[in-house]
């Protein structure tokens, strides 16, 4: 599967239904995607393992902002996954049309940026 796929869903449930279920999938599937698709990019470039780990987003997020050219990346992908934490985590806070584009629009940023990514 092609990790880009997930961007496709995420922009589908931005501008189709707006209930807030497909608001929060969208922001989870923009993270995912961008995630996935910066994860194949980094270990292409041998700047991160191949093994998975659960703490690949904290560790690139680092990795990205300690690298020269890369530190707006890695705050991209850090608000990313805050953006994640609020729609998957925190459901008593409410999650609007605003912050599902600003994922999207985050994730193809991200996707877009790093040399080996598509």
């Amino acid at each position: 599967m092609d990790p880009l796929d997930y961007l496709g869903v995420a922009r589908a449930l931005a501008e189709g239904v707006h209930g807030e279920a497909e608001l929060r999938t969208a922001v989870n599937r923009a993270y995912v995607g961008a995630l996935l698709v910066l994860r194949e990019a980094l270990v292409a470039k041998g700047w991160l393992p191949a093994r998975r780990s659960p703490r690949d987003p904290q560790e690139m997020v680092t990795m990205l902002r300690s690298r020269p050219g890369y530190r707006l990346v890695g705050d991209m992908l850090d608000e990313l996954r805050l953006l994640r934490i609020h729609a998957d985590y925190e459901h008593g806070r409410p999650l609007g049309l605003a912050e599902a584009r600003r994922a999207l629009a985050l994730a193809e940023q991200v996707a877009r940026r790093v040399p080996g990514s598509r």
